[in-house]
């Protein structure tokens, strides 16, 4: 069943784009960009609908091609106030989505490493480009004293999350699983949509959610580890400067050329096969073994936060 919802997912914006000529980019052109304190207030007994927005990645630069290609995806949160038609969206972006964020700067001087990730949380307010927001799931249904008290929570994630990294380190365990320790997770759109979520479950309880859901669409890119050692351990930035340095000097990195770089990245996998590197703000450089093919992305469905006893959805 959840595999079938998966499948669909994929397939479902090829199938529609196929019979009527797509729009062109820029997208999103009805939303206009808000900090949190501009956002229009819900009045109390509104009922605002709640959905998990997905688009093929870097859909605005290449038109849904590379996006598809990959099978990587955007996310936002979407909430629709069906007493007033506004539209309003959360998510999580790089400021530079590049080669900057699969290698540091390196200074030759300084034998310095400095990592262009920077990130940061946006929210628009307008009409809904459903062709960018091409697959949207309805998760609940809160009132506006839910959503205004969301209002003040997203001040203190757009002053929290700074940070955009791209990568999760596949535990040694293998499988293509997460590691328990979310150092380990990278941090990109879908872990702030699911930090929002969190927060609304802490506001309105777990049973907001439709439950009859497998959870929500999420993909990671993981760099993947041997299963024979030796363990991952904490390693400085002067241990991880060579790998990097290799990195830096692939041509055309900075292009987009992307099976060309693919294929670059691959060769400075092998070459350093019995140690790659791995770097999150959180967790630091880390030394692992990793296996063929080096890195992969992560598809599946991630669980609705917390547990409802109730048979019946709520609207809080």
């Amino acid at each position: 069943m959840h595999q079938t919802i998966l499948t669909l997912l994929l397939c479902s914006h090829a199938h529609a784009s196929s019979f009527i000529e797509d729009p062109k980019p820029p997208f999103n052109r009805g939303m206009h960009s808000r900090q949190p304190r501009e956002m229009v207030t819900a009045n109390a007994k509104d009922e605002i609908v709640v959905h998990w927005n997905l688009s093929p990645l870097l859909a605005e630069q290449f038109q849904h091609k590379l996006g598809n290609w990959f099978g990587l995806f955007h996310c936002s949160v979407g909430f629709t106030n069906m007493q007033t038609g506004l539209n309003s969206t959360v998510e999580f972006a790089a400021d530079n989505f590049d080669v900057s964020l699969l290698v540091p700067a390196q200074n030759n001087a300084t034998r310095a490493m400095t990592w262009n990730n920077s990130g940061k949380v946006k929210f628009d307010e307008g009409l809904l480009d459903t062709y960018y927001w091409s697959n949207r799931t309805k998760l609940a249904t809160i009132n506006g004293n839910t959503y205004n008290a969301l209002l003040k929570w997203f001040e203190t994630a757009f002053n929290h999350y700074k940070t955009y990294d791209l990568f999760a380190l596949e535990s040694p365990a293998g499988g293509l699983e997460l590691q328990k320790d979310p150092r380990f997770h990278g941090f990109t759109c879908f872990h702030l949509a699911t930090a929002v979520l969190q927060r609304l479950a802490d506001l309105a309880g777990p049973c907001v959610f439709d439950r009859s859901l497998p959870g929500v669409f999420v993909n990671d890119v993981m760099l993947l580890q041997a299963k024979d050692g030796p363990a991952q351990t904490s390693a400085t930035s002067a241990q991880a400067w060579p790998f990097y340095e290799a990195i830096n000097k692939i041509p055309d990195l900075k292009s987009f050329h992307y099976k060309l770089i693919i294929a670059e990245l691959t060769r400075v996998a092998q070459q350093f096969k019995e140690q790659n590197y791995y770097h999150s703000n959180a967790a630091g450089y880390w030394a692992y073994k990793p296996r063929p093919p080096f890195a992969e992305v992560r598809k599946s469905f991630a669980p609705l936060p917390g547990k409802c006893h109730s048979k019946e959805q709520i609207v809080v």
